[in-house]
């Protein structure tokens, strides 16, 4: 793991993990993000692949994560009845819809964030 990715580990601590869930949708970039998270320490990472049927909202139930990853080419033109799900039975949780774009990603969590590394990504998801 890089030493940068240590750093910013450290603000979660050892004791302390966040419980991250990738949904995704034969996605190359959300396969690489779930790759690059399970090498920083304090995350737990998990992915759901859609495409094999798993039912999207009790899996979020199940695994309780903290923060969602989710694709938005992979989210269906009804999914925002599936987000206020999710959202009910984890109210705490948050739920970040991520878009590539020319020069980084894109985050739509209640605002649009512009990330430009992975190191903000890790510092999104551990605030």
């Amino acid at each position: 793991m890089r030493a940068q990715n240590r750093e910013e580990a450290a603000v979660v601590g050892p004791s302390m993990s966040r419980r991250i869930m990738v949904l995704y949708r034969n996605s190359l970039l959300a396969q690489g993000l779930e790759t690059l998270l399970r090498q920083v320490d304090g995350l737990e990472v998990t992915a759901v692949d859609l495409d094999r049927g798993q039912a999207i909202v009790p899996a979020v139930e199940a695994y309780q994560p903290h923060v969602v990853l989710w694709e938005w080419e992979d989210i269906p033109t009804s999914s925002a009845g599936l987000i206020f799900q999710m959202l009910e039975k984890l109210p705490s949780a948050r739920i970040f819809c991520f878009t590539s774009a020319l020069n980084g990603l894109t985050v739509y969590a209640k605002r649009d964030l512009s990330l430009t590394s992975f190191s903000d990504l890790v510092r999104e998801v551990q605030s």
